[in-house]
């Protein structure tokens, strides 16, 4: 049995028909269900049961059917529409998000860097303080000469 790539000759002739033979099914259950309807309310006026009410009840599954291999037969060019449409609104979403959130992502960066400098600090040695660069005590919160947090 030979491999045949996506969208080869196989495929294309599979596309076809099912773009053919899914709106042909959907179009005969639509008839279907309109004669059945008809049969149903033409028969208002007489004391006779519909006679051809079955074609409604045949109609339904046919429409159903007809969707159904519709939807296999066109959902490749759903699919590239959709993503036609939304790419570009993710992609201005993501570089949004990304600009919109550039600051906050370098002090948490910095904030790391300076948590593991502390860790690599031995007791006892002095802190400088970020904004001002004075030295600090090992155990002290602020800064003594500017106020800063440390």
């Amino acid at each position: 049995m030979q491999d045949e790539q996506i969208g080869g000759k196989r495929h294309q002739t599979i596309r076809t028909l099912l773009r053919l033979l899914g709106p042909l099914v959907l179009l005969v259950g639509v008839v279907f269900v309109i004669a059945g309807i008809a049969s149903f309310f033409s028969s208002f006026g007489s004391h006779e049961p519909p006679s051809n009410f079955w074609c409604a009840i045949v109609g339904i599954p046919l429409i159903g059917i007809g969707g159904g291999i519709c939807h296999y037969a066109f959902i490749g060019a759903v699919a590239r529409y959709v993503v036609n449409e939304t790419a570009p609104i993710a992609k201005d979403a993501v570089n949004y998000l990304g600009k919109g959130t550039q600051d906050g992502v370098t002090h948490v960066i910095q904030a790391i860097a300076e948590g593991a400098a502390a860790a690599r600090r031995p007791d006892g040695a002095p802190i400088l303080c970020r904004a001002c660069k004075a030295s600090n005590e090992a155990h002290a919160k602020f800064c003594n000469r500017c106020g800063t947090a440390l």
